[in-house]
């Protein structure tokens, strides 16, 4: 389901769509097993960025699934970029269990929803709204909990890491309860991580945001001091996007 009219135009339908949920009305491509890499190596070649700086991270994050069943939370749907939606669908279509994607816009919704199997679901909604009301009881496997939502502002980051921080809040008792696995996209781990996937900024920006605040502008900036500081979890990876292994194994 796609709609031909301009984005302006499609977000005034968003008040229909807000607090709803919609499965996925693609087709699943189940019939070939591939393996982790193989699976990464398919999506970034389709989405034509096969050497795209998130990739390391992704893979990464969908390997600690071993090929299991996962429950797949996504906040900020990705229609574009990374896709990493459409790769989360094609994880769980070969190895069972569901993804569960919220955006505040419903156009990625509406551009994802033909384009993704009857295993993900779709959510319009607030991603805070939506982890509150959340139920876990569904999951199979380990659960991957991906944070990528409200757009990041170097010069403003405060309200990105805030929002981030109550997002991993209302996840924290249920990752750390299975053993989960958090990635955060948009958490740079400094200066040159940053300018490798976005080009261009004022690096003065950032280390007055280290200097004043303690970390770089990064969605998860918050997240991963108070990770550190409380040991709760362990940073496996940590380059443009951060990740973070609950299990009490690591």
């Amino acid at each position: 389901m796609t709609l031909d009219l301009p984005l302006a135009h499609i977000e005034v339908l968003a008040p229909y769509f807000r607090g709803k949920a919609f499965r996925g009305t693609g087709t699943s491509d189940n019939s070939i097993r591939l393996s982790t890499m193989q699976l990464i190596d398919e999506h970034f070649s389709k989405v034509g960025m096969p050497n795209h700086p998130c990739r390391p991270s992704l893979q990464l994050a969908l390997e600690r699934l071993n090929n299991e069943p996962a429950l797949i939370v996504e906040t900020g749907s990705a229609a574009y970029g990374t896709k990493s939606t459409l790769l989360f669908d094609a994880y769980v279509n070969r190895n069972g269990g569901f993804v569960h994607s919220v955006d505040i816009r419903c156009e990625p919704l509406l551009t994802l929803l033909a384009n993704v199997s009857p295993s993900t679901i779709l959510h319009c909604n607030d991603s805070v709204e939506f982890l509150s009301k959340f139920s876990w009881g569904e999951a199979r496997g380990r659960i991957l909990v991906y944070l990528d939502s409200y757009d990041l502002d170097v010069s403003n980051p405060i309200p990105s890491a805030s929002h981030c921080f109550q997002e991993f809040l209302l996840c924290l008792p249920q990752l750390a309860a299975t053993g989960g696995i958090l990635l955060i996209d948009d958490t740079p781990v400094d200066f040159p991580s940053w300018f490798k996937v976005q080009g261009s900024s004022d690096q003065n920006r950032f280390d007055h945001c280290k200097n004043s605040l303690g970390f770089y502008p990064g969605k998860g900036g918050a997240v991963v001091e108070y990770i550190r500081a409380t040991k709760i979890a362990t940073i496996v990876h940590h380059g443009y996007q951060v990740l973070c292994d609950f299990s009490k194994s690591q």
